[in-house]
């Protein structure tokens, strides 16, 4: 009883130190070489995007001056950032939703504090904001919606799924 008390522990502080390590990766050094957008996401008018520096995912922001900045952490370390931060919060949660999207599993949070998360789960894509306005959310999900999965990576995904071991009945 103890040991999966302590498992269950541990599992939610690493969750939470990977969650906090991935939010803070978006901020830091930016690039000033103008790169393509990650999936080739269509910008609303006024936005800009900024290609950052991260340690082991490709991050970045498309910020609005004067307005919403949404952050992206893709790659295959990035994983399912918003389940896990929709678990390790749910006091704070308003609501969790999933649905399949341009062939893909995305699944999206929003909490009390306007913090809103996506990911897609095939392409290890997360986007998230802090929204002000109702506004913000319609902006932040007309953005990500664009975002398209690269097929090949989305089919390396089926192919590590398939590698990993079912658990035995024994």
């Amino acid at each position: 009883m103890r040991s999966n008390l302590f498992f269950f522990v541990f599992v939610q502080f690493l969750g939470i130190m990977l969650v906090s390590e991935m939010i803070s990766q978006t901020r830091c050094t930016q690039s000033s070489t103008p790169v393509p957008l990650p999936g080739n996401i269509k910008l609303l008018d006024s936005y800009v995007h900024e290609k950052r520096k991260g340690i082991d995912t490709d991050v970045g922001s498309i910020t609005k001056n004067g307005g919403l900045e949404i952050r992206y952490d893709i790659g295959p370390l990035a994983g399912n950032a918003t389940g896990l931060y929709a678990m390790v919060n749910k006091d704070k949660l308003l609501w969790y939703k999933g649905q399949y999207f341009n062939g893909d599993e995305l699944w999206t949070a929003a909490f009390k504090d306007g913090f809103i998360m996506a990911t897609f789960v095939k392409s290890d894509a997360n986007f998230f904001a802090t929204t002000k306005t109702s506004e913000d959310i319609v902006e932040f999900f007309l953005t990500i919606m664009t975002y398209v999965p690269d097929k090949d990576y989305t089919k390396k995904w089926e192919e590590r799924k398939k590698l990993v071991r079912k658990p035995s009945n024994n």
